[in-house]
This record gives structure tokens, C-alpha cells and sequence, in this order.
């Protein structure tokens, strides 16, 4: 990373110099899932259902940083 950051103060970057992403972290992944979080309320049957980003961005990442963040909290308690 810090080769990335040393490139980018002597020239301007190129695509090529970038790193390339996890297929799990690609954009057009995280766009569809996050579309049908956006869309679930109305599959569930909701009648009065108004489609929420902030829920949407909730139930797609609350595990995956809740999960990192009790391991955060438990290396703080044991170490710390």
C-alpha cells in the first residue's frame, strides 16, 4: 500500500496501478445485494412498506462488522 501511496506522489495514477478488488467487494456485487435488502419488505407482504437505504445498508453489513467489532471488544478486554 505504501508503494501505491509513494507512485501517486510522483505521477498521476492509472487504472492499471490500482489494486484489483475482491470479487466479494466488487460494485456490481454489493449493488445487487443491496437492492434486495432494498427490496425485501415488499416480498415479505408489507402492505405500507417505504423502501429505506439506511435499513438496506444495515441488514447488508450489521453482521459482518458486528462480528468484527465483539472480536474488537474481546482482544480490548482480554489484552487491554
Amino acid at each position: 500500500m505504501n508503494e501505491l501511496f509513494r507512485d501517486g506522489n510522483k505521477r498521476d495514477l492509472e487504472i492499471q496501478d490500482l489494486y484489483q478488488v475482491l470479487p466479494s467487494d466488487n460494485s456490481e456485487s454489493l449493488g445487487d445485494q443491496l437492492g434486495r435488502h432494498w427490496d425485501m419488505g415488499r416480498q415479505n407482504g408489507e402492505a405500507n412498506y417505504s423502501p429505506s437505504l439506511r435499513k438496506a445498508i444495515a441488514i447488508q453489513f450489521s453482521r459482518k462488522y458486528m462480528a468484527i467489532g465483539i472480536f474488537a471488544f474481546l482482544e480490548e478486554c482480554v489484552i487491554g
